[in-house]
């Protein structure tokens, strides 16, 4: 709360940068959780809603592929 949502997002920010599939996490329960941080990590981005959108959704795409643990996969 001293400092705000800012604070917060950085924490966010950083969480995402560092997520990686867990052991037993199928792809949907990581994918949701990517998308969850995204939009906690980005959610004082201010401009056009579209361009907004689409730069979240490459954001969340490369999170997901960096983070999965199957290299096949990825």
């Amino acid at each position: 709360m001293r400092y705000g949502q800012s604070h917060l997002e950085h924490v966010y920010h950083s969480q995402l940068k560092n997520r990686c599939q867990k052991n037993n996490e199928s792809l949907q329960e990581f994918e949701a959780d990517i998308a969850w941080l995204v939009r906690l990590a980005y959610s004082s981005t201010v401009g056009n809603l579209a361009t907004l959108l689409n730069g979240m959704e490459r954001l969340a795409v490369q999170a997901f592929l960096d983070g999965l643990r199957d290299t096949e996969t990825r």
